[in-house]
């Protein structure tokens, strides 16, 4: 994957380890259930709560949609998030992300994100955002 402008790109990956984890399990297990490209969003987005759990100094993340702001693109192995949104520290920030799975969909081979603006909370109910986890059950 050519690193795009303005993108940063990850060195190491965690979606993996995460899977592997016996605490996860049910997740696991669950995943082979999931049609191909739904097995690649999940998997690429514990890659992207991760990278963004990992920036030093921040408080962790704990919701993202890829596509809040627009859809998400499916190519194969490669997931492209133009318009993805994640909570943090109760705010909503604007996020970008493309993301290549290994040919198993249960590791990520590489990984490249941009932390956008903060999203205006006028803007949450029309795309889907919330201030808690109301709605994400």
């Amino acid at each position: 994957m050519a690193g795009a402008p303005g993108m940063k790109q990850a060195s190491q990956f965690y979606a993996s380890g995460i899977l592997a984890d016996p605490a996860n399990a049910e997740l696991r297990d669950n995943f082979p259930l999931l049609a191909g490209s739904e097995q690649l969003i999940q998997l690429c987005n514990i890659e992207a709560l991760e990278q963004l759990r990992d920036e030093p100094g921040t408080v962790e993340p704990d919701a993202l949609v890829g596509y809040a702001f627009g859809d998400m693109q499916v190519t194969g192995g490669l997931l492209e998030a133009e318009g993805g949104a994640f909570r943090r520290d109760g705010q909503w920030y604007h996020l970008r992300y493309r993301c290549t799975a290994g040919s198993d969909l249960r590791s990520v081979s590489a990984f490249e994100y941009q932390v956008g603006a903060l999203v205006p909370r006028s803007a949450w109910e029309e795309h889907f955002l919330n201030g808690d986890d109301e709605g994400f059950d």
